[in-house]
């Protein structure tokens, strides 16, 4: 028996498709390799299992509610691979804030999988992994859309329609920018609001969905001839589109306004909005190095960048 093993993960961001990708419209979805979390696993010192991480640490039985869907995953694992339940330690480390649409359950979820798998010698397919990490993300988000569980364990982009995936091939080039607002997005809110909106004023509505879709599409054919200047315009746009869906947030607002007037190519909200994350997109790393600064500056709490190019095949 090995004395650890480790597993690791990464994050991911929707570069265009939010809520539209609800009514049957394209959404399309980046990995963020660079930005990871890491599931160690080792024997117990201790006769029962127990978990270290920045959101808890204990005893694995003494676990919060909102840990429910990560200690089923466990279970799981513990009933497949470790029959005897020899008690483990789980120590989670994770750059991937919570509760900004980044895919942060979904990727301990993964990372935890390869950990186990790791730590007991046994094979793991792509299509088990997949199914561990929608396991996890059943419970924990109720009816998810598979975006997280697919791109977490993804290397490059993502397109998503209708509960279809498609892993594409771009040649790109460019740097994404992540910034953080350091509020959490409000998800049952703005997916309520956005319902509403088709419900009182669904032609108007339905027409921002149709657009949003249609930005995805023709993203595909510019990143494919690597326009990025075209590209980061078509975020904007989306970003417009958004406003007047009413997800936006005055410091979401801030921050695109910011990225624009500082080199940015284009600048959008990215995941449920009503708080999360900016994405703005720049063509050179002293361009993205300078935009966290302004960001930062602006009230960003957090940065990351992401060289495009590693998500090349």
């Amino acid at each position: 028996m090995l004395e650890y093993a480790v597993g690791t993960s990464h994050a991911k961001v929707i570069f265009l498709g939010e809520h539209s990708a609800v009514y049957r419209q394209p959404a399309l979805v980046f990995p963020l390799p660079g930005i990871q979390t890491i599931v160690t696993i080792s024997p117990a010192p201790t006769k029962t299992s127990a978990l270290q991480s920045d959101f808890y640490t204990g005893a694995l039985d003494a676990a919060p509610e909102a840990l429910q869907g990560l200690l089923k995953l466990q279970e799981q694992l513990d009933d497949k691979l470790n029959p005897q339940h020899q008690p483990l330690k789980f120590t989670v480390e994770s750059n991937i804030p919570v509760g900004r649409g980044m895919g942060s359950s979904a990727a301990t979820a993964s990372a935890l999988t390869k950990a186990y798998h790791a730590f007991f010698s046994a094979d793991l397919s792509a299509q088990n992994l997949g199914q561990f990490t929608d396991l996890e993300e059943q419970i924990t988000h109720g009816n998810p859309s598979g975006i997280d569980a697919k791109t977490v364990n993804a290397n490059q982009p993502i397109l998503y329609q209708h509960h279809q995936f498609q892993t594409i091939d771009f040649q790109l080039a460019g740097y994404l920018v992540i910034a953080d607002t350091g509020q959490s997005s409000a998800t049952k809110v703005a997916v309520a609001q956005v319902t509403k909106a088709m419900q009182t004023n669904p032609a108007p509505t339905q027409a921002i969905i149709e657009h949003l879709g249609l930005l995805v599409q023709q993203s595909l054919e510019l990143l494919r001839h690597q326009q990025l200047n075209q590209t980061g315009k078509l975020l904007t746009a989306a970003h417009r589109d958004l406003q007047k869906l009413a997800i936006s947030t005055t410091k979401l607002d801030l921050l695109v306004q910011t990225a624009l007037e500082n080199g940015a190519l284009g600048a959008k909200l990215t995941g449920s909005g009503l708080g999360g994350c900016l994405l703005a997109l720049t063509d050179n790393q002293e361009t993205a190095d300078y935009l966290t600064t302004k960001l930062r500056v602006a009230g960003a709490v957090k940065t990351w960048k992401q060289n495009l190019a590693d998500l090349n095949p």
